[in-house]
């Protein structure tokens, strides 16, 4: 919640390589923060989500 200091709140939006990230950002930048130029009420933070690799699968089963 932003302070009567002027502090601002904080927007986190994740990233991926999808184009609905591109959608996401672009949408998330025309609603919350080019209406307000510099007097934007979020600071916004934006994070590289990589996809996890998938887990090691083994054929063999217990005790082989």
């Amino acid at each position: 919640m932003a302070s009567s200091c002027g502090e601002k709140r904080v927007m986190v939006l994740a990233m991926d390589a999808h184009e609905h990230s591109n959608y996401a950002l672009e949408w998330t930048l025309d609603h919350f923060f080019t209406p307000f130029g510099a007097e934007a009420p979020f600071n916004l933070v934006i994070i590289n989500a990589k996809p996890s690799p998938p887990p090691a699968v083994s054929m063999a089963g217990p005790g082989n």
